[in-house]
């Protein structure tokens, strides 16, 4: 996906990861354009299928739900049928969905995954898992796809 970006920008400015996880990435290119040449890449990136905000100077560049749902889909063809071993049999027990208001949690298990955060991700699906199971939700449907897959050299 950064290299998509980077595509997109033609070296404009910087992509790379956000550290502070509050978006996929981060990227300097506002600060490098012009008003006019920053709100067309705005545009552009966005009719790309990216969600574009500024934060402390700063441009975070995320995708928007639909893109994670295709993302996950991805994922999960790749994979086949998720293992259920570990952490995943407990969730195989119950109905998973992801839902809008799952997605900070799932940025979180992406970004975690993407960096090989094996044990932080264990971590953060046990936790939803227990919160799901208390508040009688579906329990995230994405932590079975991540806890079950190596990252592929074309991810993200």
């Amino acid at each position: 996906m950064a290299g998509q970006l980077r595509a997109l920008l033609k070296g404009r400015g910087f992509i790379r990861r956000d550290l502070f996880r509050r978006a996929l990435f981060v990227s300097d290119y506002a600060h490098r354009q012009d008003a006019l040449t920053t709100a067309a890449l705005d545009s552009l990136l966005r009719e790309n299928g990216w969600q574009v905000q500024r934060e402390n100077g700063l441009t975070l560049v995320d995708l928007p739900y639909e893109g994670y749902q295709t993302l996950f889909s991805s994922i999960a063809r790749s994979q086949g049928e998720p293992r259920a071993i570990g952490l995943s049999a407990l969730f195989a027990r119950h109905e998973t969905a992801f839902l809008p208001n799952m997605l900070s949690d799932a940025r979180q298990a992406l970004l975690q995954w993407d960096a090989e955060e094996e044990g932080a991700l264990n971590t953060q699906a046990g936790a939803a898992l227990a919160v799901a199971l208390r508040e009688k939700t579906p329990v995230p449907s994405y932590y079975p796809l991540l806890l079950n897959t190596y990252k592929e050299a074309d991810g993200c």
